[in-house]
Parts: C-alpha cells; structure tokens; sequence
C-alpha cells in the first residue's frame, strides 16, 4: 500500500544497491549434507575470527586508571595502530567467509527509506 510508494515495504525481500537498482534477497536454497556441514564450518571458523577480535578490542580498551580524555584516546589509537596486522589478517580471512556463507544461506537485505510527514498543526 503506502510504502510501496515511499519504499518502507518489504524491507526483508529487497535492498538498494549504491546505482538506485533494487535487488531482491535470494531465496533460500535447499542445502545438500555438504553444504549443510559448509556452513557449520563456516560459523566456527567465524566465531573464532570474532573472538580473536573481540580481544584485540579489549587489549586495545584496557587503559590506564587517571588518563584524561585526550590521553585516553592518544592511547587507544597507538594500541589500535600496533594492531593494524592482525586486524587486516582478521579482516582478510572473514571476507571470503562471510561471501560464502552469504551463498549458501542468504540474509534478508535491507533498504532503508524516510517517512515524510506533514505538519497540519501549523495550519
């Protein structure tokens, strides 16, 4: 109804891709044994990613007691950029991951949209 005009329908079944095109979410597909245990894989070895950043974010977080606000963040930047490697490996290593697991079990893609209102009060 509405939000077919303004685009706020369906928001699960499709998505806007950066050159205007909408792209509808895949549909699921039947997964053969293998594939079904592909993606068991898959999600372990992606937890295992998450966890390893998960604590790279926390030895980054782990400050000092009695920083000001200007040295807190001075260092959290130095202890982000000494983690520059491993976060580029962690990142390198969940792409294809993530493009796979996204072949074999689609997610629902999202667009997003504005609703516009009109002020009838002013009147």
């Amino acid at each position: 109804m509405f939000g077919d005009d303004l685009g706020g329908a369906d928001d699960a079944k499709s998505a806007k891709k950066a050159d205007g095109e909408v792209k509808p979410t895949p549909k699921a597909k039947e997964l053969t044994a293998e594939q079904q245990q592909r993606v068991v894989v898959i999600r372990a070895e992606l937890e295992v990613l998450s966890k390893q950043l998960e604590a790279l974010n926390k030895a980054a977080t782990k400050l000092p007691d009695g920083l000001s606000e200007f040295e807190m963040a001075k260092h959290y930047a130095v202890a982000y950029q000494a983690q520059k490697k491993e976060r580029d490996a962690n990142r390198e290593a969940r792409a294809p991951l993530d493009k796979e697991l996204g072949e074999l079990v689609p997610a629902a893609q999202r667009r997003s949209f504005v609703w516009l209102y009109t002020n009838t009060a002013a009147k």
